[in-house]
């Protein structure tokens, strides 16, 4: 339970897979949440005792099926492993969570659909302007713009039809954006994350270029925070 509380504290906004033997266990809210959604036996652990807890799981060879149904519902899946044989472990087997899946990201491509997009979107906020960026993870699209005013910004946004979202803290508050992204699993991150200068400098290293102005995107400002900020927690 306190390898589950740890990892649990680490991806608080995740559904947690905890591999135990054959089988992949949920606890406490997870536990509650999964067997509604994903029509699984919910058990509990210590059952009758004082401190019993909620508990609900699955074969591992099942998961696949489960993390999917969870990301068309939105939801993101923490995924721990044993990564030491349980027979020659001393005490407790050591466990690590070894993926995050979003809906943006998604488990596998051979389960995304074709004719779908799977947009993941970002807006940074500048002094002049508005950034906005989209990811297609499963192709490897990204698409930056900006805007002179708000408007045009959440104008710009409205017309996407995002999976997932990845926004800076300092908008976390918005109630126009937010109303504009309601029903989209999103992550804010801190605002140091979407700085342009350290965005020009880690996208010339990503794409191995000495400038961007070859991508036509050179002299842009905040959206480039916007597209560093959608890659960087991609590939992390």
């Amino acid at each position: 339970m306190r390898q589950f509380t740890r990892f649990k504290e680490s991806h608080p906004d995740c559904v947690l897979f905890f591999r135990m033997g054959d089988f992949y266990e949920m606890f406490f809210e997870d536990a509650v949440l999964a067997a509604e959604l994903l029509e699984i036996t919910l058990t509990s652990r210590n059952k009758n005792a004082v401190d019993e807890v909620p508990m609900a799981g699955f074969p591992h060879h099942a998961a696949r099926g489960y993390v999917q149904n969870l990301l068309n519902r939105g939801y993101k899946v923490a995924i721990a492993e044993q990564v030491e044989d349980a027979q020659l472990a001393k005490g407790l087997v050591r466990r690590e969570v070894i993926r995050v899946v979003t809906p943006g990201v998604g488990l596998d491509p051979d389960e995304l659909s074709p004719r779908e997009a799977y947009w993941m979107v970002s807006v940074v906020k500048g002094r002049r302007s508005w950034g906005l960026a989209l990811l297609e993870a499963s192709t490897g699209q990204l698409r930056v713009t900006e805007m002179e005013d708000r408007q045009a910004a959440l104008d710009e946004l409205s017309r996407i039809e995002a999976r997932e979202a990845v926004l800076p803290s300092g908008l976390s508050d918005d109630p126009e954006i937010g109303l504009l992204l309601k029903g989209v699993p999103t992550t804010h991150l801190d605002d140091a994350g979407f700085d342009r200068q350290l965005a020009v400098e880690r996208l010339c290293t990503h794409f191995g270029v000495a400038d961007l102005r070859g991508f036509g995107c050179g002299e842009m400002g905040p959206a480039l925070g916007a597209a560093w900020g959608l890659l960087d927690y991609v590939v992390r």
